[in-house]
């Protein structure tokens, strides 16, 4: 899976979950859009599911925006 698209799936995920489509890669998911715990988990679920990966709690931190969101998973996906 080619960055973009990953990116991409990340994208839709955040916005089924959030019911907004439109919010830059550098989004806060916090503080501009809005994300509350129990999104988070609802996100974290669905990407953990999508990727065939498992998200320790050491992860939930760095899931703050679209951009960093998608180092944590490359980096899950390349460690598992």
């Amino acid at each position: 899976m080619i960055a973009q698209d990953t990116k991409e799936v990340l994208r839709n995920i955040i916005s089924e979950v959030i019911e907004e489509e439109t919010f830059g890669d550098d989004a806060n998911f916090l503080e501009e859009l809005g994300v509350d715990s129990m999104m988070i988990i609802e996100i974290l679920v669905r990407v953990e599911k999508t990727f065939k990966i498992t998200i320790t709690e050491d992860y939930i931190p760095k899931f703050t925006d679209i951009n960093a969101m998608y180092s944590a998973v490359q980096e899950l996906i390349e460690n598992k």
